[in-house]
This record gives C-alpha cells, structure tokens and sequence, in this order.
C-alpha cells in the first residue's frame, strides 16, 4: 500500500508499471490507464504513452526535440520524461508554461526552441552581471 501523495510518477514496464517515489519503487501489474482513472483526481497527469506524473513533483519543464516538451521530477532528475506531442498543450495550459521566444508550427528547426532559450538565458546572465547600483552624489 504506497501513500499517494509519496508517488512521484508512475512508469509502463513490459505488462507491468514501476511506481517511483522518494524512497523506493514498487512493480505492480495494473495498467497505467488504471492508475490514470484512479489518480487523476489526486493531480496526477498522463504526459506519455508510458508515464503518468505527480504534478507537484514536476521540478523542470523544458523544450524538447521536434517542438515538444520534457519534465524532470523531483528526486529524479536524471531521469527525462518526455511529454508526448499530442500532450503538450494540455500540459503547458495545466502548468502555466509558456517561456519567451518559443517557435511553434510544422516548418520550424527541431533545436531553434533550444537555441532561442540558450540565447534568452544567455542574455538575462549578462544583463545580471551588469547591472549596478548607481552612486548618488
């Protein structure tokens, strides 16, 4: 018996799902669509064929190959889960994620999201390192 509000996120597995959290995964033979139905309720959000992800546990939301998106949780940052194209709109609404200079639509570079965000990141540090406090006389 894991406590809800302890799963990280939930993971397909063969016939099988891995349920993560902090402190040790569990195998069990339910559907992820099963734990879907069950845990939507509790903010839980199917973002792939394969992975069912505990909102609250999401640490990072990030650009990903051919326009989509990819999350990092919480205590698994190693781990990339992507978000499938299909999901991404329902995802970024959920979340409220809408970062500058994002390019959509079907005739953009896979990377130019990533190089545009490198970019933005890039400036906002310059503009950090210099900017002042200036001296009154």
């Amino acid at each position: 018996l894991v406590d809800i509000q302890q799963i990280v996120y939930i993971e397909t597995s063969g016939r099988s799902c891995i349920i993560h959290t902090p402190t040790r995964d569990y195998t069990e033979n339910l559907l992820l669509g099963e734990y879907e139905k069950r845990l939507a309720p509790h903010g839980f959000c199917r973002i792939h064929k394969s992975y069912l992800v505990n909102l609250s546990f999401i640490t990072e939301l990030f650009p990903w190959a051919n326009n989509s998106l990819a999350v990092k949780m919480q205590g698994f940052e190693k781990n990339i889960l992507p978000v499938s194209e299909g999901k991404v709109k329902m995802l970024r609404q959920i979340i409220g994620y809408n970062p500058p200079y994002m390019i959509y639509g079907p005739f953009c570079l896979p990377f130019m999201n990533f190089i545009l965000l490198f970019v933005h990141s890039f400036i906002q540090l310059i503009q950090k390192a210099f900017t002042f406090t200036p001296i009154i006389v």
